[in-house]
């Protein structure tokens, strides 16, 4: 069989168009921490930003009342993420006892829900399903 004739053209890419240079910049690279030291100024790039630090720490709107605890869980909650914490211990602890088949409400717990005063059966009842 015969070869098929060899192309006289060189191979060329699809654009014969260079690629784009990198043009120089007139604004200067970002310093840092090092230049910014050699020549006394500040490298802005590894300040934090303004404000207060983040803290998990509950406000005092979101507070728990109480200082006095029978359960660790509940104690924990408080310390650590205020009332919001503390109803989650607690919501989690209302789906435990539906789950087992028993009726339980916050207010089967608590006198009222603006303070969370408890009934004398909460600390009872709540050992069951922590």
């Amino acid at each position: 069989m015969p070869e098929p004739p060899a192309s006289s053209e060189p191979a060329t890419a699809a654009s014969a168009e260079p690629a784009p240079s990198a043009v120089a910049s007139s604004t200067p690279a970002p310093s840092t921490a090092k230049h910014a030291a050699a020549h006394g100024t500040k490298d802005h790039a590894a300040e934090p930003p303004p404000g207060p630090p983040p803290t998990d720490a509950p406000t005092a709107d979101d507070a728990c009342q109480t200082k006095n605890f029978h359960y660790s869980q509940v104690a924990n909650a408080c310390k650590s993420g205020g009332r919001k914490a503390a109803k989650g211990v607690m919501k989690g602890v209302v789906g435990k006892a539906k789950a087992a088949g028993t009726d339980l409400r916050c207010t089967s717990c608590h006198e009222d829900m603006k303070d969370f005063h408890l009934k004398s059966n909460a600390i009872g009842d709540l050992k069951n399903w922590l």
